[in-house]
């Protein structure tokens, strides 16, 4: 499994390598540190901070300033269309609106009138990696503790349009930046589709994850 936890923290050592100030934050998105990201500081001028998020299939094709009084600007990358809400000098709330595919997000998150939705916060303090091992530990070996231990999912932006698999179902983004549904009738089509759309994968990864889902789903 690739998630946050390895992306993002590739992603931090990469930056550290180039001679960036970074750290990683906690953040929660169902329950408490179960999402890591990176804020690095002192890019432009001495004092600013910037998200820098890698680790999520909702797309942020760029370091995001966060030193913003209350609300930062509303972005719009790919199929997703996000905001960031300042509550207080320490945490900060992602709030998302977009097209089709919706974050999983606590079951208690509720939609506002004007179609925002809040999808995970974060605290500021700077973390290091021990930090998370717990949590993550968790996440990365126990059954139902996240989606992505008895689901399939994979996503892709060629030439910055979503391609993605989730289980029996293939979304592709399009003009309209709305994510078409296709289903796929089988493990042979989901392979299929998965090589054709992400020809990079090993093929033997993907048996691995196949197998998994082919039991999963016949449990169902």
């Amino acid at each position: 499994m690739e998630a946050c936890y390895t992306q993002n923290t590739f992603m931090h050592f990469l930056l550290k390598a180039l001679g960036y100030s970074v750290h990683f934050v906690a953040s929660q998105v169902m329950s408490p540190n179960d999402h890591v990201i990176n804020v690095v500081q002192n890019v432009e001028k001495e004092g600013d901070r910037f998200l820098v998020e890698v680790g999520c299939g909702y797309p942020t094709f760029q370091a995001i300033p966060l030193n913003f009084k209350d609300e930062s600007a509303i972005y719009r990358f790919s199929f997703n269309t996000f905001k960031f809400v300042r509550m207080d000098d320490d945490v900060i709330v992602c709030m998302h609106r977009h097209k089709g595919l919706q974050p999983e997000v606590h079951p208690n998150t509720k939609v506002q009138d004007d179609g925002w939705r809040k999808f995970y916060e974060f605290n500021l303090t700077p973390r290091d990696i021990g930090y998370f091992s717990q949590r993550m530990d968790h996440s990365y070996t126990v059954q139902g503790a996240t989606p992505f231990l008895v689901s399939l999912r994979v996503i892709m932006f060629p030439g910055g349009k979503a391609a993605c698999i989730k289980n029996a179902t293939l979304l592709i983004e399009g003009d309209d930046n709305g994510l078409h549904p296709v289903s796929l009738n089988g493990i042979d089509e989901i392979k299929a589709a998965i090589l054709k759309h992400y020809p990079q994968m090993e093929e033997s990864k993907i048996d691995a994850a196949l197998i998994t889902l082919k039991s999963v789903l016949e449990e169902k």
